[in-house]
C-alpha cells in the first residue's frame, strides 16, 4: 500500500481507540452514577437517623405524670396515656397488685420506676 494507505489505516485505528475510549467513559460515567443512585436512601437515611439521635424520644422527654394510686392494671393505662406510649399487660399477671400514686414531672422511664 501507498504511504497514505497506512495513513488512513492509523487514522482508522486511532479512530476505533477514541470511541473505545468514549464507551469505558460513559460506562464508568454511568457506574458512578448507578451508585450515586443506590446510595442516595442510604445517606438520607441516615442524615434521619443522626437528627432522631439528636432529638430526645418519647421516653426520654420530661412529661408531668398525675396518676393516683390504684390497681396496677388501671395504673398502666393511665400511664402509658400520660407518657404518650402504648402499654399493655397480662391482666393475670397483675391482679392484685397495688400502684402507688406518681405525682411530678419525670422521663417516662422514671415514672414507670416510681
Amino acid at each position: 500500500m501507498s504511504r497514505n494507505g497506512n495513513r488512513d489505516f492509523e487514522g482508522r485505528d486511532r479512530g476505533r481507540r477514541s470511541l473505545e475510549a468514549q464507551a469505558r467513559g460513559r460506562r464508568r460515567l454511568g457506574a458512578a452514577l448507578l451508585l450515586g443512585t443506590a446510595l442516595a436512601p442510604a445517606f438520607a437515611a441516615g442524615q434521619a437517623l443522626a437528627q432522631q439521635a439528636a432529638q430526645p424520644t418519647v421516653a426520654q422527654q420530661q412529661k408531668r405524670f398525675d396518676i393516683p394510686a390504684q390497681p396496677l392494671s388501671s395504673a398502666l393505662a393511665v400511664y402509658g396515656r400520660q407518657a404518650g406510649l402504648q402499654v399493655s399487660v397480662d391482666a393475670a399477671a397483675v391482679r392484685g397488685i397495688a400502684a402507688p400514686a406518681v405525682s411530678g414531672t419525670f422521663a417516662a422511664g422514671d415514672a414507670l420506676d416510681r
